[in-house]
């Protein structure tokens, strides 16, 4: 199940608040980043593990993972598929 909008601005805030309105955009930062959005999708998704060759592009996924999701680094490419095909049919 997807999470709710304001299930993750609690979550980050700790306060409950209402999804922005065309009044309050642009007036401070909003409270569900992209890094809340990702790590949802990846839950909704049901992703155990994710497999990759981080370079500098990664680092704010890296920083940013969601827990309980490891990340396993590997050093080419070609083998990461090999590994997540193998993972996935475990």
């Amino acid at each position: 199940m997807r999470p709710k909008r304001e299930d993750l601005r609690q979550r980050r805030t700790g306060r409950s608040a209402r999804a922005p309105t065309r009044s309050r955009i642009g007036r401070g930062p909003l409270a569900v980043t992209v890094s809340d959005v990702f790590s949802g999708i990846l839950r909704h998704h049901g992703v155990k593990a994710v497999f990759g060759n981080p370079g500098s592009n990664e680092l704010s996924f890296l920083t940013g993972r969601p827990d309980g999701i490891p990340y396993y680094v590997v050093l080419q490419e070609g083998a990461a598929i090999d590994i997540a095909d193998g993972f996935a049919q475990w």
